[in-house]
């Protein structure tokens, strides 16, 4: 993170091992960007993860609450499966115990009640499909089952249509209703971190991963996880989705990302930049430079888009400390050498990070990088020598 410049991170799969990363961090005995951080995620029964908390009723929602606070999180991280009767529950306890919520809009809550709610942030557009879908349209009938995965296959059909000129996306999905919701955002003020890298490449074709895996940054991620990544079987939840389905999918929902994060610009929403890094290809830090010039594809000037990933975080988390260059506050600042005004490219353009009161040039950033390829290489000759013996 800190090598791409990234000097304040928010985590929404926390446990106690990012809690200790925090410490380290606040203690300088490791390098590292400032972490914000929820709890375990919360889900329903059954959870998408093993390492989630399971709540089914109002009483365990105020308990996973109750523990996450005291515990030192900074907020709760609610997913999919959460029931309506809970996803209230929480709405409500948080208000009262001031532990903000956020996170995934639930199922079984409709995007107009979640953005009214008092939930301080949505990820990834959730239930923005089922909310703008053109009333009476193949879309709205493939949102109506339940199951995530089943949509998400409905709406691989109907990519490929779009695909062949056979639906047209305005078939599908309503400017009206796209505008509105955008309008109750901006009016609600609850934030949205669209990842629009999701859509565009976490779910790879298999023709797609050897173009990925080929990425020079590649050398900076575990050899184990880029296997995972690399294996269109390793999430079961997509593995019946072919190559075709795939690709059309990244097209389909990636084009509506666009629009989406377009109409919460214009209509004054709050939008912050966000990666949803460690999903497939999705690399820490490096995905932050991705998402800003996706925001700019989005018809956002680069100005804007900058605001998305510096000062908007200040004024979302209410933290007045850091965010704009002023004297009194943090100088987490990372120096070009090219302007992003003109081109969001020059984010990349890395001339050196200040950190903690530390300034960190471009050769101490490239070294760390390096450090982290070398240990990766190491590690997999020391494999493949393991498997000759």
């Amino acid at each position: 993170y800190v090598a791409s410049g990234v000097t304040l991170v928010r985590n929404l799969w926390g446990s106690q091992e990012v809690l200790e990363f925090r410490r380290q961090i606040e203690a300088r005995e490791i390098v590292g960007p400032r972490i914000v951080t929820a709890g375990p995620i919360v889900d329903g029964d059954p959870p998408v993860g093993p390492p989630m908390a399971v709540v089914v009723d109002p009483a365990g929602a105020r308990a996973v609450m109750d523990e996450q606070k005291a515990a030192g999180y900074d907020f709760l991280k609610i997913y999919d499966g959460v029931s309506r009767e809970v996803f209230d529950a929480v709405a409500a306890y948080s208000k009262e115990i001031d532990f903000p919520f956020a996170g995934h809009v639930p199922i079984d809550v409709p995007l107009d009640v979640a953005t009214r709610s008092g939930m301080v942030s949505i990820e990834h557009l959730m239930e923005w499909d089922r909310a703008t879908a053109v009333a009476g349209s193949p879309l709205e009938e493939a949102l109506k089952t339940r199951v995530w995965t089943e949509q998400l296959r409905n709406m691989a059909v109907l990519s490929r249509q779009v695909a062949t000129g056979a639906l047209s996306t305005e078939q599908l999905f309503d400017a009206d209703r796209r505008r509105t919701m955008a309008l109750l955002a901006a009016e609600t003020g609850i934030w949205n971190v669209p990842t629009v890298n999701l859509p565009r490449q976490a779910l790879p074709s298999r023709r797609q991963v050897a173009v990925q895996r080929a990425r020079p940054e590649m050398r900076f991620v575990a050899p184990a996880t880029l296997d995972l990544w690399s294996d269109p079987t390793w999430d079961t939840r997509f593995v019946e989705l072919s190559d075709e389905d795939r690709e059309a999918l990244q097209v389909f929902l990636f084009d509506e990302y666009l629009r989406r994060v377009k109409a919460l610009h214009d209509a004054g929403a709050g939008l912050l930049i966000g990666s949803d890094s460690p999903n497939p290809f999705v690399l820490y830090g490096v995905a932050v430079h991705q998402e800003l010039a996706f925001f700019v594809e989005a018809g956002l000037r680069p100005y804007d888009a900058l605001v998305a990933a510096t000062r908007a975080p200040a004024e979302f988390l209410n933290d007045e400390s850091f965010g704009t260059i002023e004297e009194g506050k943090f100088a987490d600042l990372v120096l070009l050498d090219a302007n992003p005004l003109a081109d969001i490219g020059a984010t990349r353009a890395i001339a050196g990070v200040s950190l903690h009161g530390r300034w960190l040039p471009r050769a101490e950033l490239d070294a760390m990088l390096e450090a982290i390829a070398a240990g990766y290489a190491s590690s997999t000759d020391c494999a493949k020598r393991c498997s000759a013996v």
